[in-house]
């Protein structure tokens, strides 16, 4: 933050505005990564759900697959395409209030903008890599080594996560 006063500019509102930029960015990827997450979890539950649906109870009728199947990508689809539309619309809100309130200067503070939500962006992928690591181990150690489960079967708990 306090760097991108140190870069090169015209005048101390450029500097300003870039720094100030830079942690609007970091703000929006974040809220963007936290209801992306928030509604992949509430959407995973549904879609498991309506998946569900296609094992019948005993004694009743077999279920048409794609009938249910189809329900449940139309739940995972519109989950992600909401998130997709989320992330498109913080990304243009801030640049359009980056022109919007610099006008002639925005490409000078846009790229404190992108820097900012760049950066925020590269430690959550970074964060979710180191997740899947621990949870493959988790897997195999809790699967393989304690309850002599082969790997990846789906009687793990752990190995959803991990494929996930």
């Amino acid at each position: 933050f306090f760097l991108l006063f140190l870069l090169p500019a015209d005048n101390w509102s450029q500097r300003a505005g870039r720094s100030l930029f830079f942690l609007v960015g970091a703000l929006f990827s974040a809220t963007t990564g936290y209801i992306g997450m928030r509604l992949a979890v509430r959407s995973n539950v549904r879609v498991a759900a309506a998946a569900r649906e296609a094992t019948p109870a005993e004694g009743e009728p077999e279920k048409d697959l794609t009938a249910v199947s189809h329900k449940a990508m139309k739940i995972a689809f519109r989950t992600g395409g909401v998130v997709g539309m989320i992330t498109v619309g913080l990304g243009l809100l801030g640049a359009s209030c980056v022109v919007l309130v610099y006008a002639a200067d925005a490409p000078k503070v846009l790229e404190g903008f992108g820097l900012g939500a760049a950066l925020i962006a590269m430690f959550m992928r970074v964060g979710g890599g180191i997740f899947t690591k621990a949870a493959d181990v988790g897997a195999d150690l809790v699967g393989k080594v304690e309850q002599g489960i082969p790997e990846d079967d789906p009687r793990n708990a752990a190995t959803i996560a991990d494929n996930v």
